[in-house]
């Protein structure tokens, strides 16, 4: 995530008006992550995105989502497209003008779509363990 204009992206402009990741915020939260503001377009601990190819390709599957209203919408995309460009076992689930942190709205008369998301995540988290498992399952033991 870049808050630089070099970097701009079109849902960074949702944090002009979402009630929970304000583009204010975002400023907050980075300069309290990060001992100085260039270090998030340098340190892939920073930005996953910036890690080098080797460590793409020991990255295990990975399982993302995020909805169009979410300010952060674009860098998903971008880390997405990176992960696929490495040929990581990835899938990207976009949930239609929720908001970022919408999972949060998950309770009785909350949001429906956050609990589809919930349910999806717990699938797909389902699976993991299982592919994980199965594939211990088949080790050879010398």
């Amino acid at each position: 995530m870049y808050l630089t204009p070099d970097n701009y992206t079109p849902t960074l402009l949702h944090s002009l008006d979402d009630k929970l990741l304000t583009y204010s915020y975002l400023e907050i939260f980075t300069s309290s992550y990060l001992p100085y503001k260039r270090l998030g377009e340098i340190d892939p601990l920073a930005s996953p995105i910036l890690a080098p190819s080797y460590i793409f390709d020991k990255f295990p599957s990975v399982r993302l989502c995020a909805g169009t209203g979410d300010p952060l919408h674009d860098d998903v995309w971008r880390f997405f497209d990176k992960l696929i460009h490495h040929d990581c076992d990835v899938k990207y689930t976009v949930y239609f003008h929720m908001p970022h942190a919408f999972l949060l709205l998950d309770y009785p008369g909350g949001l429906p779509e956050a609990k589809k998301c919930v349910s999806e995540c717990s699938s797909d988290l389902l699976d993991l363990i299982y592919t994980c498992n199965k594939k211990k399952s088949y080790a050879k033991i010398p």
